[in-house]
């Protein structure tokens, strides 16, 4: 087990302090001591720097996921991820520097694109699965979290009522398509994802992805 303290000097010294913009830490963790596989962490080098070396290993035991970006790499990265970005900015915790992510701006036309995308890729392959007597339960299980993530970004582009749980997502859903969505409901949690009616399930994506440019 390694102190954060201890973790943060060691980040300065690999890649150096004078080099390092910022560094923020994201999820679950524990104070002062970070356990295994706990920490995610996002690096913002000074623009020129490049990852020429590796971490130590007693460093890198504290942390699940690291990202590294230079500064100029932020506003367009947030273009092309924009729900990871948003993640960030939300969930983010400034160890080091200065907080950079504070005015990247996250476009809601690309949360909109992304949240068609992961629907009617789900749409096509469930298609696919029913037509080729595959199993329909992964197609939805891995397929919908997406979908939910997704359509969270766009309903908390104004941090004000955020929603955080895939329950609480569909029920702001239904409320804003004056539709329910039982099957989706049932496809969120784990318990009920097997009592999915496909047809119907298929029926409430088609639903959203057509009115999704009003969101």
């Amino acid at each position: 087990m390694i102190g954060l303290d201890a973790l943060i000097s060691g980040i300065e010294h690999q890649f150096g302090k004078e080099n390092i913009r910022a560094l923020y830490q994201f999820g679950a963790h524990e104070l002062p001591a970070v356990r295994k596989h706990e920490l995610h962490l996002l690096l913002v080098l000074e623009d020129g720097q490049l990852v020429r070396s590796n971490l130590p290993p007693k460093l890198t035991k504290g942390i699940a996921s690291i990202q590294i970006f230079n500064v100029s790499e932020l506003a367009t990265a947030s273009d092309v991820f924009p729900l990871e970005f948003m993640d960030l900015k939300w969930g983010r915790e400034l160890l080091v520097g200065t907080d950079v992510l504070a005015d990247v701006v996250i476009q809601g036309a690309n949360i909109r694109h992304e949240a068609e995308f992961y629907t009617r890729s789900v749409i096509l392959r469930l298609r696919a699965a029913v037509a080729t007597n595959l199993s329909p339960t992964p197609v939805i299980a891995y397929g919908v979290s997406d979908v939910i993530r997704s359509i969270r970004g766009l309903l908390n582009q104004n941090e004000a009522g955020r929603v955080r749980t895939p329950e609480e997502v569909v029920n702001r859903m239904e409320t804003w398509l004056k539709h329910p969505l039982p099957e989706l409901k049932k496809s969120v949690t784990s318990q009920t994802i097997q009592q999915v009616d496909v047809a119907s399930f298929l029926d409430e994506l088609i639903i959203l992805v057509k009115n999704i440019d009003q969101l």
